[in-house]
This record gives C-alpha cells, sequence and structure tokens, in this order.
C-alpha cells in the first residue's frame, strides 16, 4: 500500500477570490450535519483486477459547516507504491464549487475552482510523520506555498512564498498509520488507506484577505487508475502550460491522455487495482463538524454572535437581508452595541466584523494588523497544539479568538461526526443483480432483509444499500443530518464488543464542554462524537447505547 505518497495541484488565490459553558441539561440538538456522496461513487472499470478511475462526488450542503474529514479507501483496493509511479504524472483533477462570504457579506458567493493533480515526491517521513517547510517539523505542513518545493530547506521559488498560490496536497498514508496520531487510534488498518487533502498552508497564520467566511463545499475528485501523462513535463513545453500573473510565471500541469506524445512520457503506470476476486468495496469519509458553542445552529466559525444564541439570523445572505443584522454591517443586531449605526469593523482592530474571531475585542497584532506569527495569538485561534489530543476529541480550534474565548485553551462548543459509506460490486457482468452496489456473494440472507435478497434497500430505512453505512441495521437519517454509525470498529457487523462495549465505556461523557470532558475535571473521557448516535453530545442509553442494541448482529 502507499505510505506518505502526496499528489499535488496548484490554484491561483485569484480565481478562490472570485471564490458560559454548557451543562449537560442545557446540550441539545442544535445544529445540523449532512455531509454526503452527492452521488455514489463510481470506478470506471469494476472488473476483478482492473485498473479503475474513481470518481467521488462529496458535499457539505448548508447549514452544515465541514470541520474536516479522512477518506478511506478500502482495504482490497491495491495502490501503487511511491517508486511505481513516475514523478509528475497527471492522474486526476479535483472541480470544486466553494460557497464563500467576500468582503464583510454573507455566505452566498459561488467560486468554482478547479485542480489538476500531479504526482510528487514522497519526502523523508520517520514512521509517518512528514517534514514540513519553512523549518516547521510537524506532520501535516505539507503546502508548498513556502517556495520549498522539496523540502529540502532552501527556497528554490520564492515567488511561491508570496501567497499568491494556493497548494492542495493530498496525502495517502498506509492503513492503520494515522493510529499513532491524537484521538485517531480508531483508525486501524480494517478502515483501510486514509487519506487527508490539505488545502494552503496549515502552518500558516490568518491573513485578512477578501475573503470573510468558507461556508460549503460541493465538490467532484476523479483519480486515475492508470497515470496519465502529464504534456506540461518536457523541456519545453506548449504555450497553453504556463501561466503569468503578479509579475511571474507558473508551470501548470496538463492532462496529455494516454498514450501520451511527450518526453518524459509519463502514461501507462498502474496507480489502483480491484481486487482478484468478486467482492464489495467501500469508499468511506470520516467527516466532523465545526464547532457551535451557543447552541443556536450556526457554527463558530460564521456566528459572529458566537456567545449569544441568534438561530434567526441567516449567515448565508446578504447582511441587510439575514433578519438580524438591521444596519448591515455584519454584525447582527443580538451582539452589536447599536445596531442602528453601520461600522463594519466595530472594534477597529483591521479586521471586519465577519471576518474577526473577536469582533467586539480589539486582536491584532500591530504594527500594520496582522493576524499573528505564533497559534492562539491575536488572530490565529488554535486551543489544543498541533499534535496534542484533544480532550473530547474533535477539532483543535473552535473558531473563537483567544482574546475572547472563555476557555482558549480548550475548544468550546459540541461537534458531530460521522461516517458516511459508498459501495461498488468489483466482479463479472451480473455478480450484482439488483445494482445496488452490493455484490451478490455478500448480500444478507433473505431472512435479514425486509424485502428478501435482491433487496436494494435490505432494512428499509429509506437509504438504498448503496450508500447505507449498515444495510441490514436499520438506521434512518435524521432531518438534517447525515446516518450516524453502527459499525464502529468497521469489522462489517454491529456488535458487543466492537461496538457497544465502545459506546457503553464512555457512557455519560459529553462534548463541548472543554471543563467537563474528563481531562484534569470530574467529566467522564473518551468522548468521540462518531458514538453519538442521536446527535445530542452526551453519551447515553436511550440515546446511544439502545440504538445500538436494537441492531445487534445486523450485517453492516
Amino acid at each position: 500500500m502507499i505510505i506518505g505518497r502526496i499528489l499535488g495541484g496548484f490554484a491561483a488565490a485569484l480565481a478562490l477570490a472570485a471564490m458560559a459553558l454548557l451543562a449537560p441539561s442545557e446540550l441539545a440538538r442544535a445544529s445540523t450535519f449532512n455531509p454526503q456522496f452527492s452521488s455514489p461513487v463510481t470506478f470506471s472499470d469494476s472488473a476483478p483486477g482492473g485498473h479503475p478511475d474513481i470518481t467521488i462526488p462529496f458535499d457539505i450542503p448548508p447549514p452544515s459547516a465541514l470541520g474536516g474529514a479522512v477518506n478511506f479507501a478500502d482495504p482490497s483496493l491495491g495502490s501503487a507504491s511511491d517508486s511505481q509511479i513516475p514523478t509528475g504524472a497527471y492522474i486526476g483533477r479535483i472541480n470544486t464549487v466553494a460557497k464563500l462570504g467576500v468582503v464583510n457579506e454573507g455566505c452566498f458567493t459561488d467560486s468554482p475552482v478547479d485542480f489538476d493533480l500531479v504526482d510528487a515526491s514522497t519526502p523523508a517521513t520517520t514512521s509517518v510523520l512528514i517534514a514540513g517547510g519553512s523549518g516547521n517539523t510537524g506532520a501535516g505542513n505539507l503546502a508548498e506555498d513556502d517556495g520549498d518545493l522539496d523540502e529540502d530547506g532552501t527556497v528554490e521559488h520564492p515567488e511561491f512564498a508570496n501567497k499568491l498560490i494556493i497548494p492542495i496536497d493530498i496525502v495517502i498514508l498506509a492503513p492503520g498509520a494515522l493510529t499513532v496520531f491524537p484521538n485517531q487510534a480508531w483508525m486501524t488498518s480494517a478502515w483501510g488507506a486514509p487519506s487527508l487533502i490539505i488545502l494552503g498552508d496549515p502552518e500558516s497564520g490568518p491573513t485578512n484577505t477578501g475573503i470573510s467566511d468558507f461556508c460549503n463545499l460541493s465538490s467532484t475528485s476523479t483519480t486515475f487508475g492508470v497515470s496519465h501523462d502529464n504534456s506540461c513535463t518536457a523541456a519545453t513545453p506548449p504555450a497553453d502550460c504556463t501561466t503569468s500573473f503578479a509579475g511571474f510565471s507558473m508551470r501548470k500541469a496538463g492532462d496529455g491522455g494516454c498514450p501520451g506524445t511527450t518526453v518524459p512520457n509519463e502514461c501507462g503506470f498502474n496507480r489502483a487495482t480491484n481486487p482478484a476476486t468478486t467482492k464489495t468495496l467501500r469508499a468511506r469519509v470520516y467527516a466532523v463538524s465545526d464547532r457551535d458553542y451557543d447552541n443556536d445552529g450556526h457554527s463558530n466559525s460564521l456566528d459572529v454572535c458566537w456567545d449569544v444564541p441568534n438561530p434567526t439570523w441567516d449567515p448565508r445572505q446578504l447582511n441587510a437581508l439575514s433578519g438580524g443584522d438591521a444596519d448591515g454591517d455584519g454584525l447582527p443586531i443580538a451582539c452589536d452595541p447599536n445596531d442602528a449605526s453601520y461600522n463594519n469593523d466595530q472594534d477597529g482592530d483591521g479586521w471586519q466584523n465577519r471576518i474577526d474571531n473577536c469582533p467586539l475585542v480589539a486582536n491584532s497584532e500591530q504594527p500594520g494588523n496582522g493576524g499573528g506569527t505564533t497559534p492562539n495569538t491575536y488572530q490565529w485561534d488554535r486551543d489544543v497544539p498541533r499534535g496534542q489530543p484533544v480532550g473530547d476529541g474533535g477539532p483543535g480550534a473552535d473558531g473563537i479568538g483567544p482574546a475572547c474565548d472563555p476557555r482558549p485553551t480548550g475548544p468550546n462548543g459540541h461537534y458531530h461526526a460521522t461516517v458516511i459509506v459508498s459501495r461498488v460490486c468489483i466482479g463479472l457482468p451480473g455478480a450484482d443483480s439488483d445494482n445496488d452496489g452490493v455484490c451478490n456473494i455478500d448480500e444478507p440472507s433473505a431472512s435479514k432483509c425486509v424485502g428478501g435478497v435482491n433487496d436494494a434497500d435490505c432494512d428499509d430505512d429509506g437509504v438504498p444499500d448503496r450508500l447505507d453505512n449498515c444495510i441490514a441495521g436499520s438506521n434512518p437519517r435524521l432531518p438534517g443530518f447525515a446516518q450516524s454509525q453502527r459499525d464502529l470498529d468497521a469489522d462489517g457487523f454491529s456488535d458487543v464488543i466492537g461496538d457497544i462495549s465502545l459506546v457503553s465505556g464512555v457512557f455519560g461523557s459529553q462534548g463541548g464542554n472543554p471543563d467537563n470532558d474528563g481531562v484534569g475535571d470530574s467529566g467522564v473521557p473518551g468522548y468521540q462524537a462518531r458514538f453519538d448516535l442521536n446527535y445530542d453530545s452526551v453519551i447515553d442509553v436511550i440515546g446511544d447505547i439502545s440504538i445500538l442494541a436494537a441492531v445487534f448482529g445486523a450485517t453492516c
């Protein structure tokens, strides 16, 4: 399997620009979270031993807000090693539409951005720690916007350090590689090969650009089973392989197809290989929401009044039409000291209200109204240092600036998490008679399906088997939410040892309150939002353990 493999892509930032702590009784299902495959994952070749192009359509529809995600390829899907694919090979593309808030306004600007993906060299690793740029060695600092493209400490391309280039890196690791990281011990090899998408440089502080909010995302990624030629790697590339702006030139990538025509020719190297026999494969995404401190349904990152509930305000409308901002200055009436007087920078710190994570407390670094150069200072929020465990297993930053955060060293606000699934049957024609993504040999027995064998919704829960994360255990979606999990250890069943015991072992734990998470306090430790099956932020009998007990023994 691939260890530490990196795929790289670039897009211009100019294009993107066009783009009271809670007691348990107070916790409620206060925000929605509905990550989804907008359509099923598809393989261009589903024959045993084939080399499929894999297309994954992934959406975070409003009002959900994404806090992070890990993709898992099925353990039975073969992947090439780093040395088997030539550096520079064209291996796919990602088409995205980001919903942005621009220039202190609401989230209604669509910004389409496409990324060409090329195979990149894997930097030296120790275990799964991938060296970063700019002198950093923290895992995850893979964004090449520091100008040091080969991570050797020398800035070969200083033009890339001016923030006009937005890189995207996809890091593909071996199954189980993430288990050594805090809060991720559960991501065992049973889940398959994990991959992470990193946009920009996660080791850089915030910048005060025209983008006020990153609100939602719709994306379709296609990665090739067999590498294509990159038409732009030739010593003298075609003219359209170079783009110029802001006073410098940048080499692009081009899909030269297969067979290709340029030298070097990167076509024809197998990247993905189906299992040799008939088998149902699962593509999974573990998705985590942003946090919501005041339980009003708006994630902290979008909620200008993060500590004052204002559920009727709509952050996805023009400020003046949002239903709670009379003067249209981006500061809703719930926390605006004077909503009859327009002031788009209430605290005068150079950061407009919608982008300011402390809009009523000046918190920019002087001189120059900067965002901060050290984590968890000024506008750079990072409650828990990178590489350290988070008490409730969720995002380590809560979107509340340290200058106004009631608990600046602990992330505040509940979050949600789940795993979504899409199935593909690998086999000869006829291997999946009902075309539900589950191969005939893997279908639950007739006694376990409401409609018998070849029932495309075996458990009759309204979720088709292809997209159901537990096909024989009824698991209907709650309004506004994706399915919660029933198989917590990826063994294919909902059972006592692997699932019910995991949840009952943290009975009474809660998320979103760093003063009651069992870390240095009287709370119950071990909360993970993926255990919270009814999305109420508390692990309890009626809401969670009984849900698992009801589907005990079900095939997932």
